[in-house]
C-alpha cells in the first residue's frame, strides 16, 4: 500500500505542482492561495465559495493557520476570519478530490465572484 501511495505522490509532484497528496489519507492539498478580496471572505464571497464547494462529493476543507473549516459551510468559511493578503490552502478528500480542490482554489484566487 505504501509503495502505491509513494508512486501517486511522485506522479503528483512531477505533473501537478499545484497540489500534493497526504500519504496517510490520500487527500489533495492545494498550494497556498492568497485572498484577494478587499474585505476578506465575508458573507457574499463565502456564500459564493460554498456554492462552488457544494458541486463536489468530496469532503472539502479550508486550512488557515492550522485551523480547518468546512468549505461547504458559510459559517465555517467566515469563522476562519481571513483577510486580504492571507494565504489559505484547500484540502479535499473523496472521489472527485482533485477537481474539487482545483475548483475551490481557483474560486478563491479569482475573488469568489466579487470584482
Amino acid at each position: 500500500m505504501h509503495a502505491a501511495i509513494d508512486q501517486i505522490r511522485l506522479v503528483a509532484a512531477r505533473f501537478h505542482s499545484d497540489y500534493r497528496f497526504e500519504a496517510s489519507t490520500m487527500t489533495a492539498l492545494s498550494s497556498p492561495v492568497t485572498i484577494v478580496n478587499a474585505t476578506g471572505l465575508h458573507a457574499r464571497p463565502a456564500a459564493n465559495l460554498v456554492n462552488v464547494a457544494k458541486q463536489y462529493q468530496s469532503d472539502i476543507k479550508l486550512v488557515f493557520k492550522g485551523v480547518e473549516a468546512n468549505a461547504k459551510s458559510v459559517v465555517g468559511v467566515m469563522g476562519l476570519d481571513v483577510s486580504k493578503g492571507d494565504q489559505i490552502q484547500v484540502k479535499a478528500s473523496g472521489s472527485d478530490e482533485d477537481a474539487a480542490m482545483k475548483a475551490v482554489a481557483a474560486a478563491i484566487a479569482g475573488g469568489c465572484g466579487e470584482k
